[in-house]
């Protein structure tokens, strides 16, 4: 009987190995599964934030160019008054009296006979 005993004891031991071999395996491929989880989640996560970060600062840029584009819409808009005030006939008929030009009273056209061009 003990010679019985002790090979069920021994069927028993190994059983009992094996099935805590495959449960150690499970419990090993299930941690390399969440470490390669963790490690996949965290790439995803930085690149996510690399991206917002990168739309945050486009926006600014944007936003200041904008900004940009008003202030020279504006000054734009000055010069072009200043250039019609320039050649208006107020602002040039001092300039006409300092150089002593004086009014035409009749004016003479020249027509041509014939249209002629030269070619060199």
């Amino acid at each position: 009987m003990s010679n019985a005993f002790s090979s069920l004891k021994a069927r028993l031991v190994k059983t009992n190995c094996i099935q805590f071999h495959k449960v150690n395996l499970s419990t090993q491929k299930k941690r390399k599964l969440n470490i390669m989880l963790l490690i996949g989640i965290s790439v995803i996560g930085l690149g996510y934030l690399g991206e917002i970060n990168g739309l945050a600062t486009k926006g600014y840029q944007i936003k200041e160019l904008q900004k940009n584009v008003t202030r020279l819409q504006e000054e734009n808009k000055k010069l072009q008054i200043h250039s019609i005030e320039a050649q208006s006939f107020a602002a040039i008929k001092p300039k006409i009296e300092s150089m002593k030009l004086v009014q035409s009273d009749t004016v003479e056209y020249i027509e041509s006979a014939s249209a002629v061009a030269t070619l060199r």
